[in-house]
């Protein structure tokens, strides 16, 4: 079977989603103590656009470079 790259890249997204929703779920069905050794929300929240916005600064420049060339 084979698939595009966009393809693999949805299924390892909802792979990992799928299993941060799992482990959501079971630290909060059990109990405070190991959510205490986990960063916060805002942390989380954070990191997305402090990843993003350079990969996409860094593939847009790539872009560019390779429209030109």
């Amino acid at each position: 079977m084979t698939s595009c790259r966009i393809c693999n890249f949805i299924r390892g997204f909802l792979l990992l989603a799928g299993g941060l929703l799992i482990m959501m779920a079971y630290f909060a069905w059990a109990g405070d103590e190991p959510a205490v050794r986990l960063p916060g929300p805002m942390a989380f929240g954070l990191a997305v656009p402090a990843i993003g916005i350079p990969s996409f600064i860094i593939k847009y420049r790539r872009y560019k470079a390779q429209r030109k060339g």
